[in-house]
């Protein structure tokens, strides 16, 4: 049997679950700081995110599980130490998430909670309705080609950016590569960014190609933060060349409390919120992301999601 290490404070439906899966033994450590040694000396598994201290008192680590899609946080665990992460279970919850920021920046929200804290009644124009965007989507994962899907519905005309040309739903009128994006860019309403955190990525929304987004546009990030530059989204707010942007990611992160982000004109800031387990339906999500592998391990079959070193992700 194999031993399992599994963080973070869980349901004891879910416990049940892991239990019910045969050829492991299974080890619940809601904190960090009760795992002890001699869990870690015998751990073969671990589901969660480790630390570079628990992975050196951990020889017979050979598999990490993680609860999140992104795996650039744990890409310096050694080679021999397989790592799956829970792509696709975020989709539905985090294009949730954009589509309710683009509908509450189109609708003014914002504006309208900022006249009820100063007691003024006053109707803000430009509302907006999303028939009316093209929209884009930077990065075509489970989470963007959700969210593409979300806005289709409501009538957008919507398009992708990819590191690849491949065959796309219906609902996406068409495809551009980092390369090609800023003819799309140019044309778009709203942008979200949708991208993994990596070496390609990182920088990538300079000033220059912040300023190739059409004048007026939503802007969108819930990827991580080191996607945009920040001091250059900031130059372009202070000229509030954004109508809009909400960023539930941000570098750096978390954002210091004296940082000029959180007082830029129309950005609304989140906590990296848009996904993680909030929501019960999208904690089951992930969970059964975890519960899937280890049961592909269990009967010898090849598990889903296996990160690429290489790409990062």
């Amino acid at each position: 049997m194999k031993n399992v290490l599994v963080m973070e404070p869980h349901s004891e439906e879910m416990k049940k679950r892991f239990l019910a899966i045969e050829g492991y033994r299974f080890t619940f450590c809601e904190d960090k700081s009760q795992i002890t040694d001699e869990i870690l000396a015998e751990t073969q598994i671990m589901i969660g995110t480790p630390t570079r201290e628990m992975v050196a008192k951990a020889p017979l680590l050979e598999w990490v599980q993680l609860y999140s899609a992104g795996a650039n946080s744990v890409l310096w665990l050694p080679e021999n130490i397989m790592i799956t992460n829970a792509y696709g279970a975020y989709g539905p919850a985090i294009s949730e998430f954009l589509a309710a920021g683009v509908l509450m920046m189109s609708k003014q929200f914002p504006e309208y909670i900022a006249n009820q804290r100063r007691h003024v009644w006053k109707r803000v124009p430009g509302v907006r309705m999303a028939e009316e965007y093209t929209v884009v989507s930077v990065g075509m994962g489970a989470i963007g080609t959700a969210f593409l899907k979300r806005m289709h519905d409501m009538g957008a005309k919507c398009y992708g950016v990819c590191r690849t040309l491949h065959k796309y739903p219906d609902f996406v009128e068409g495809l551009y590569t980092p390369d090609t994006m800023k003819e799309i860019l140019g044309c778009a309403d709203v942008v979200a960014l949708c991208l993994p955190g990596t070496a390609d990525t990182a920088g990538m929304f300079d000033e220059k190609t912040l300023r190739s987004i059409r004048r007026g546009a939503l802007l969108l990030n819930i990827g991580r933060g080191t996607a945009i530059v920040t001091e250059d989204l900031l130059k372009l707010q202070q000229e509030e060349y954004f109508r809009g942007v909400l960023l539930d990611v941000t570098d750096p992160e978390p954002l210091p409390a004296d940082h000029p982000l959180w007082d830029a004109p129309h950005v609304i800031i989140t906590p990296h919120i848009s996904g993680g387990f909030r929501s019960p339906v999208n904690y089951a999500r992930v969970m059964n992301v975890a519960f899937e592998n280890l049961e592909r391990m269990a009967r010898g079959e090849a598990v889903l999601h296996a990160v690429d070193r290489k790409a990062q992700y």
